[in-house]
């Protein structure tokens, strides 16, 4: 190849090079005419195996009754109110309980018209952690808390009836528990 046609090809290759790297004062916007793309998944059960799979899910879900008596008594004194609550296993077996986290129970109280006026757990932190344990049959889980006479805001109720709610927070290992089971509640009365 002579000097000529190196020449040539120079200028073909500067003519591509600056060719294609020059561009218009347009603005490109990245999504401009996209339209959205349906994807459908090719994937089809076996009616059979999806009302099996459907019966277990559902068994799964069925809420156990009869494995825990929860219970509550309350002590006026000093102007507070004295809870002792605690939830016992009746299920006639160990049990594998578990709670989400720090927070082992709560105490919501209600009004007359039954507002809530008063939860626990406002303004407290619990540690987030998982902790498993065996309830073992007949046993007792044992709380004690005492309540101020005071609403969420600080401010002392007015005297009055007030049904005090207290919830255990354990989760079982593979069934769902029915809440009632977990829920204590008592009226008491202000003067």
């Amino acid at each position: 190849m002579g000097r000529n046609g190196q020449f040539l090809w120079r200028i073909i290759l500067c003519t591509l090079i600056f060719g294609c790297s020059t561009s218009t004062n347009k603005e490109i916007k990245p999504h401009e005419n996209l339209l959205p793309v349906q994807i459908e998944r090719a994937v089809t059960i076996n009616p059979k195996t999806e009302n099996e799979l459907q019966k277990k899910k559902d068994e799964q879900l069925k809420l156990v009754s009869g494995l825990f008596k929860p219970s509550i008594e309350v002590l006026k004194e000093d102007g507070k109110i004295k809870l002792s609550f605690y939830l016992q296993n009746v299920s006639g077996k160990e049990q594998q309980i578990s709670y989400g986290s720090g927070q082992k129970y709560d105490i919501i109280i209600y009004n007359e018209q039954n507002e809530e006026i008063y939860k626990w757990s406002i303004n407290k932190a619990f540690t987030q952690a998982l902790i498993v344990r065996n309830f073992i049959q007949d046993d007792k889980l044992n709380f004690n808390e005492e309540w101020n006479l005071k609403d969420n805001k600080g401010n002392l109720v007015p005297p009055g009836k007030y049904t005090i709610e207290v919830k255990i927070m354990i989760n079982l290992k593979s069934e769902t528990t029915n809440q009632d089971e977990l829920t204590a509640r008592t009226i008491c009365e202000i003067i």
